[in-house]
């Protein structure tokens, strides 16, 4: 059975239900003028200290022909810049920035649009941007992929504190290692049956799944785990 955080992020479900209304507007848009179904939107800005140099531009260019080129990955470039009449939409009053917007694949929260994201910032680094020139691949999509990958790394530490502070409040109550290792051996085992259980489902697509999967499966157990022993713990005891 794989890990569920490998199911997560493989097979992470979108993070809007398309059944909202703010989903359903999206593709109705999309439809009617259309355009490809997606709301990973994204922003590539690039600064520099001082106003943009030809070199810049060079850069500029190079990287919105490329993303153009990538049709695995990007549905749509904006490119403003390049157009007389929209170029004060796109350029800094002082010319010192210049951002471009480009309309990802995939639908927010999923494993589609995090690939997505991760191509256009790959994209970014193999050009190599001029010394001096920041870029920054920012927005909806971006924010989301970066705010989920800290909380998986996050995770790990987020559970082990929680077992910690779980185990010091059961030795506070009972004042005996043996009795409070009785809920927390029934908690590790419920915890170590759910996650196999869910990521077998997850894998099979009989459930969806997404980093909140993982949130939620430590949660419940730990918490409602924990409860419940203590209930029971107490009948004993009375």
């Amino acid at each position: 059975v794989p890990q569920l955080e490998h199911v997560a992020a493989a097979q992470s479900g979108a993070f809007i239900p398309n059944d909202a209304d703010s989903s359903q507007a999206v593709v109705r848009s999309a439809e009617l003028f259309g355009e490809p179904i997606s709301d990973n939107l994204n922003y590539i800005v690039l600064e520099r200290g001082q106003p943009l140099q030809p070199q810049d531009r060079r850069f500029y260019d190079d990287l919105v022909a490329a993303l153009l080129t990538d049709t695995e990955h990007v549905a749509a470039v904006s490119d403003l810049w390049s157009d007389p009449l929209a170029e004060p939409l796109a350029l800094s009053s002082d010319g010192r920035a210049v951002a471009v917007m480009v309309q990802l694949s995939g639908v927010l929260g999923t494993a589609e649009a995090s690939d997505a994201v991760d191509a256009v910032r790959q994209a970014v680094t193999r050009f190599n941007p001029p010394a001096g020139l920041d870029v920054y691949v920012t927005g909806p999509g971006s924010t989301l992929v970066d705010e989920f990958a800290a909380i998986d790394h996050q995770m790990l530490t987020i559970t082990a504190a929680t077992v910690g502070v779980i185990m010091l409040l059961l030795l506070l109550v009972y004042r005996s290692v043996l009795v409070a290792a009785i809920p927390l051996i029934s908690v590790g085992v419920a915890l170590a049956v759910a996650r196999p259980v869910v990521a077998v489902l997850g894998e099979h697509r009989l459930i969806e799944v997404s980093l909140f999967t993982v949130a939620l499966i430590a949660a419940m157990v730990l918490g409602a785990g924990t409860d419940y022993a203590i209930f029971l713990l107490g009948r004993y005891h009375e």
